[in-house]
């Protein structure tokens, strides 16, 4: 039987985790080296370090440098598992004088700020005075970050993330050479896409939802990742439970992921090459105003004051994405995004998309009262069924982040609102197929004397059918459920009654009669509105409970569930429990906890 790849995964995880071999010595750091093709070199005649660090031998250090076309890295070991310092070096680079916490003007980076007689406002971006590059000075105040955070790394029993920074840092080396200097190229992607996001936010503390990313065009841009010990250049751009973990306000106890992207360089397989730069000169940038509403807005840079810098055109960027997210193929391909990746995580979104994809709906049940369970099913009503899990895609212009992102959301949001359905909680598996529409109609039937009496009591000619007779039945006894007013109103009668020559039982109640009704509901993906800024997705939930008959009609944009604009026919009270149902449902991204709190 063959080994699946998750179980291989787990096998080399765990070899890792408890073997000796991975343990940080200079023979390991070396044969990783080169396996990344980088030239090393050992020198054991290196300093004699401070009194803390002495050994017996005389405390003085090896050096093991490691070397790219671009790169310089000099790491000193006390002793083969004690490293005491890293730096590192790259070409055309020098170490910045402050951080972005330590920069009081956080635009201090815009030289101008223009508007042209389109309205639109031109922003000329000073690239000498970059906020966000990878030598932003550390907490020590003598080495940078990213030296911070290889130390860290190699400081650990184990090599941790070294790995991957190392083959981080080789790739940009790989791709560099001297005509094109990758990482430069990739700090002034950071900060292009740190000046929109800077230009969305505020300093207000209630618009912590802006500052922290969540509904700007490009997420929270920063360079290095000081929690995983990674480096590279990230966007935060969403959390799960954002408004939960803001009140907890525990970063260290958050409830649900944290959802980032790795910006990427890689090489270009398009056969036209890809300037981002000069695309960018001439794109508009709709971004979303804190004041409301959108305000175009065009970014470039000031040449002169970086003349030395030459953006390569052989590059592409590629977002990686710490988990995978669903998403519609139609609409990768809709915006000239081929080259994606994508990556199932053996969850149950992945059972729920599956499923979804053949056409099918979901069907299951869940406990909406105590020891009551209440069927639902969830549908997707749009063309197309192809939603796949995508790990990587290379995007075209630095514009494509501006339409990926909010995409991210929503279908991120979507997500979870299927997974509160389909919790393993639930009473049963997930099931392909559909809910039949409610109905208590049981097929009878009906002896001579009863057709007899119904033909005479209906007017009917002699040649009515027994089938004709069994669909009238039908609507009598389905009549509070079907959309179709019964043709003969005296038909309503109970047939049971009729049959009995007993007279009509007086009205039930709405109550009872809600309680006589089956039971259900139903969750729609209606549609992706492609002309809305954020893809928006419409969704309708029609249910008919205890509670009463439901009917509401939303749409989540940009990661936010809003009321749809075509519910004014809507009664008061309705749009009352409606407005709680959509605010408990963006809190909670949870139907049944949303109805609970709307409609009881």
């Amino acid at each position: 039987m063959p080994i699946s790849t998750g179980a291989l995964e787990n096998s080399l995880s765990s070899l890792y985790d408890y073997s000796s071999n991975f343990k940080v010595s200079i023979d390991l750091v070396q044969r990783l080296a080169h396996q990344l093709k980088l030239e090393t070199f050992v020198d054991k005649l290196g300093y004699t370090v401070d009194a803390a660090h002495q050994t017996p031998g005389g405390g003085k250090t090896q050096r093991l440098t490691i070397a790219g076309t671009s790169i310089l890295i000099d790491i000193d070991f006390v002793d083969d598992n004690d490293i005491v310092n890293v730096s590192l070096s790259l070409a055309n680079h020098t170490s910045s004088s402050s951080s972005i916490s330590e920069v009081k003007n956080p635009n201090s980076h815009i030289k101008s700020s223009t508007q042209d007689a389109n309205g639109v406002t031109n922003l000329l971006i000073d690239p000498a005075k970059n906020p966000v590059s990878f030598f932003q000075q550390g907490t020590s105040g003598s080495a940078s970050i990213a030296e911070e955070i290889l130390l860290s790394n190699l400081r650990s029993k184990k090599l941790n993330s070294f790995p991957v920074n190392l083959k981080y840092l080789a790739g940009m080396d790989k791709l560099s050479s001297s005509s094109v200097d990758v990482f430069s190229f990739l700090e002034r992607v950071a900060l292009l896409l740190y000046t929109i996001s800077s230009v969305q936010s505020t300093n207000d503390p209630r618009d912590w939802l802006l500052s922290e990313g969540y509904i700007t065009s490009t997420g929270k841009i920063r360079i290095n990742d000081d929690n995983k010990q990674q480096l590279g250049v990230f966007s935060d751009y969403w959390q799960d439970n954002r408004y939960i973990n803001h009140e907890n306000g525990d970063k260290t106890n958050l409830v649900g992921k944290n959802y980032n992207m790795l910006l990427k360089i890689v090489s270009s397989h398009r056969e036209s090459k890809l300037d981002y730069f000069e695309e960018n000169r001439t794109k508009v940038w709709d971004l979303h105003s804190p004041q409301g509403g959108y305000k175009p807005y065009r970014f470039d840079f000031d040449v002169t004051s970086n003349p030395d810098f030459l953006p390569g055109n052989n590059l592409s960027i590629e977002l990686v994405l710490n988990h995978p997210v669903y998403l519609p193929v139609y609409l990768l391909e809709y915006l000239g995004l081929l080259d994606y990746k994508k990556k199932k995580t053996g969850t149950i979104v992945d059972e729920m998309f599956e499923t979804l994809n053949t056409g099918d709906e979901i069907v299951n049940k869940v406990i909406l009262e105590s020891n009551s369970e209440i069927s639902f099913k969830i549908a997707h009503n749009f063309t197309s069924n192809n939603v796949a899990p995508i790990k990587s895609v290379v995007i075209n212009q630095l514009t494509d982040l501006a339409i990926l992102i909010p995409n991210f959301r929503n279908f991120l949001v979507l997500a979870n609102i299927y997974r509160s359905l389909c919790d393993v909680k639930s009473q049963s598996e997930i099931l392909p197929g559909g809910i039949k529409s409610p109905s208590n109609s049981i097929e009878k039937e009906l002896t001579e004397e009863a057709k007899k009496k119904l033909k005479e009591s209906l007017k009917l000619p002699d040649d009515v059918t027994d089938e004709e007779l069994l669909s009238l039945n039908a609507i009598s006894e389905n009549a509070t459920f079907s959309t179709i007013q019964p043709i003969n109103r005296e038909a309503e009668t109970d047939l049971d009654s009729f049959f009995k020559n007993t007279p009509e039982e007086p009205a039930i109640s709405v109550e009872e009669q809600n309680a006589e009704k089956e039971e259900y509901f139903q969750l729609s993906l209606d549609d992706i509105d492609s002309a809305s800024p954020y893809y928006d997705l419409q969704m309708s939930l029609q249910a008919q409970s205890r509670l009463g008959d439901i009917w509401v009609k939303f749409k989540i944009a940009n990661g936010v569930i809003v009321a749809a604009q075509d519910d004014s026919a809507m009664e008061v009270d309705s749009d009352d429990i409606k407005t709680r149902f959509i605010r408990a449902l963006n809190l909670t991204e949870d139907v049944i906890k949303s109805i609970k709190y709307a409609y009881m």
